[in-house]
């Protein structure tokens, strides 16, 4: 490989790298958001339009798309937050990919999810408020 065609790549990687650092900040930003308009209000906000004065909104667009930062409430108490990721496709959340883990693989939508919604086994695991004590296996 030739000089050219080796700072191409390394351009195009940390284009890449820098792209993906953007949109966890970003992201960090828009559940901090998120969880301060639930605090202040009582409820987790419809949309991103919503945290209005908390956060610019430039900082709610995902660098991958152009777009929004993808944000969905799933019931009253949950939401999942994320990006379209490299690929631009809307996985629809359903990722199984660990945060932090960006290799893209065939079978797998390309989102990076930051927020997810708690699985039912989670839930079940969390203790009780009307119990008085801690039911969590130790």
């Amino acid at each position: 490989m030739d000089d050219s065609a080796n700072a191409l790549l390394v351009h195009s990687t940390m284009k890449c790298c820098t792209k993906y650092s953007e949109t966890y900040w970003r992201a960090s930003i828009a559940v901090a958001a998120i969880k301060l308009f639930e605090k202040r209000n009582g409820h987790l906000p419809k949309n991103l339009d919503e945290l209005g004065g908390l956060v610019p909104k430039e900082l709610l667009v995902d660098p991958f798309s152009g777009k929004h930062l993808v944000y969905h409430l799933k019931g009253v108490n949950d939401f999942c937050l994320y990006s379209v990721g490299i690929d631009g496709v809307d996985g629809k959340c359903e990722d199984t990919r660990e945060l932090f883990d960006v290799q893209q693989r065939e079978d797998e939508p390309d989102d990076i999810i930051f927020h997810a919604p708690r699985k039912k086994e989670q839930l079940e695991e969390e203790p009780r408020e009307d119990s008085g004590k801690s039911e969590r296996p130790q």
